[in-house]
């Protein structure tokens, strides 16, 4: 269906799993084009899964239509790539953003203004998680992907995708209590296995939210990393 069609635009209850599923998928898709492309910079590698995020959680939240967000978050990926590619044909020195702006344009702007009031009148009762937990490996992404090769990153990110769906079940609280660690996580300077690891490990112990912090800069002032275990209570 096309951006502009009303009958893309649905008012059901999305199911977490189908929509981080489709979303994965999407984001993965994009990381093999670049991946195959003779595209290396980094800044353009990380503004095309920015976007690849922008684009599909707009359209899921509009159309609450998954089938629709994919299709049109797939062709979001082809123009991105089409446009940079043709920019180095020309030899036009390319801001990365104005890549971003066309695509922009050319898909979620073109969304029905009088839909984009409707939807954000109408309260979807699991958007909150939905959006959180695909933000979070959205943040992972950008995470891994600088730190490790293309297969290692894949590989990687198919961990993540699985401690994001195991947090699904918990209340909203306790997943911004999760997402809150995960963040500290990216800022120490361990291997993202470990990080992964530990970030499993609070799935099944319990965080001492008010020690981690102060855990994190003692470990920054000590040059050192094995604290990092006094983060879960013992016994």
């Amino acid at each position: 269906m096309e951006i502009h069609e009303l009958d893309a635009y649905q008012n059901t209850e999305l199911s977490f799993y189908e929509s981080f599923k489709s979303y994965c998928c999407v984001v993965c898709l994009f990381l093999y084009k670049f991946h195959e492309s003779n595209i290396l910079s980094d800044s353009i590698r990380g503004l095309g899964v920015s976007l690849c995020h922008h684009v599909f959680m707009e359209f899921l939240f509009h159309s609450r239509n998954i089938e629709f967000t994919q299709h049109h978050s797939e062709q979001a990926i082809l123009m991105f790539f089409e446009y940079v590619n043709q920019s180095n044909s020309f030899m036009i020195r390319l801001n990365p953003i104005d890549a971003y702006r066309f695509v922009l344009k050319k898909t979620i702007c073109l969304i029905p203004i009088h839909v984009r009031h409707e939807s954000l009148e109408k309260t979807h009762p699991g958007w909150k998680k939905i959006n959180t937990l695909i933000a979070l490996w959205h943040q992972w992404c950008l995470h891994v992907m600088t730190c490790e090769e293309y297969t290692t990153t894949h590989e990687f990110l198919v961990k993540v995708s699985n401690l994001c769906q195991s947090l699904e079940k918990y209340t909203m609280d306790e997943i911004e209590k999760h997402q809150a660690f995960h963040e500290l996580l990216f800022s120490i300077h361990v291997g993202i296995e470990h990080k992964i690891s530990l970030a499993w490990k609070a799935l099944t112990e319990p965080i001492d939210v008010s020690a981690y912090r102060k855990t994190w800069l003692e470990v920054q002032q000590a040059h050192g990393y094995s604290q990092l275990d006094t983060i879960f209570p013992m016994g």
